[in-house]
């Protein structure tokens, strides 16, 4: 262990709690909470940053509460919001289904129109592509030469 600031003859037997100075035991000049201190002005700065540790430790325990009962408040939100559709759903069955099929067919109409359509594009573009023209004759001319 480390020496006496003081007594530099003399092993410390302990640290100041509020500042780190190594102390013998003539050296300690309050003893608080099982805390030993150098000085009464460190004995004041350990008790506050005590309190202050506190503080934040208590802050910390506030916000963490404050969580739980947001987290709670949107869990309850949730579960409300899913039995009034649930009830919702019970009691208009036969109109959201009816709805539903025809958005479905609706859907199957509009995706055959769309792929009908596409495949008539995709014809006229061969089409066009397989027609020569005059450069391309031209040039077959002077290859097959």
């Amino acid at each position: 262990m480390a020496v006496c600031l003081k007594h530099t003859d003399t092993e410390a037997v302990t640290r100041c709690a509020a500042c780190g100075k190594p102390l013998c035991s003539a050296c300690i000049a309050v003893r608080d909470g099982g805390a030993d201190y150098c000085s009464q002005e460190c004995c004041a700065r350990g008790k506050q940053a005590a309190a202050s540790a506190g503080n934040v430790i208590d802050a910390k325990a506030a916000a963490a509460k404050s969580k739980k009962i947001r987290l709670l408040i949107v869990l309850f939100i949730i579960i409300a919001v899913a039995a009034a559709a649930s009830v919702f759903y019970k009691q208009n069955k036969k109109e959201i289904d009816r709805r539903a099929d025809a958005a479905v067919r609706q859907v199957k109409t509009t995706a055959a129109k769309t792929e009908k359509a596409v495949s008539q594009e995709a014809g006229a573009v061969k089409q066009k592509l397989n027609t020569k023209s005059k450069y391309k004759r031209e040039r077959e001319a002077l290859v097959n030469k």
